[in-house]
């Protein structure tokens, strides 16, 4: 406990620098994610977050790890290629955010690949305004707060869903209580 009474979170604890050097993709609002660095990132993260249910501070801690700027502004896509055993490959977009998709945005941004996956986190409840797009193959994983307390170890496995993201590029809800919005 800090001296005010309240539990730190893990960004106020760990002032670690997760930057992966991504660059700027002309014109777009995505940097490339290169997976080996951002997988040490999260499992560092994971860690922090092992215990944690606040929501507070998740969403930059994850952004940073990512290599994904957090700046102001529209949101931030991670551009990432999956290479499975086989030799087969996959292009896809994450996105971490608080608030809802809508598709078409994908495409405005220069965001739309092959498969597109978007993280929503937020502390309280709110209305779906998801906006599926028949040319956009989106899944979005939406996580509330009161909902991610049912659970023991809920950010942290956000955290896991997304290193399995990064090797497979299969997304799991590890924590079984996310609502999950489709496109098309």
């Amino acid at each position: 406990m800090s001296d005010s009474g309240k539990e730190k979170q893990p960004h106020e604890l760990c002032k670690q620098d997760y930057s992966t050097s991504a660059s700027r993709v002309a014109d777009a609002a995505n940097v490339r994610i290169k997976p080996d660095i951002a997988i040490e990132n999260l499992k560092k993260l994971g860690a922090l977050y092992k215990n944690v249910t606040s929501v507070r501070g998740f969403l930059t801690d994850l952004r940073l790890a990512l290599g994904i700027s957090d700046s102001d502004g529209s949101t931030k896509y991670g551009v990432v290629d999956i290479y499975s055993e086989d030799g087969s490959s996959l292009t896809a977009s994450l996105a971490i955010t608080n608030h809802n998709a809508n598709a078409s945005t994908y495409i405005e941004h220069n965001a739309n690949y092959e498969y597109n996956l978007r993280i929503l986190v937020r502390k309280r409840y709110i209305r779906n305004k998801f906006r599926a797009n028949n040319k956009v193959r989106l899944d979005e994983y939406v996580y509330y707060e009161e909902r991610l307390k049912l659970n023991c170890k809920p950010l942290s496995l956000v955290i896991d869903g997304i290193i399995n993201f990064l090797r497979t590029g299969v997304y799991e809800d590890k924590t079984k209580v996310a609502f999950k919005n489709v496109s098309p």
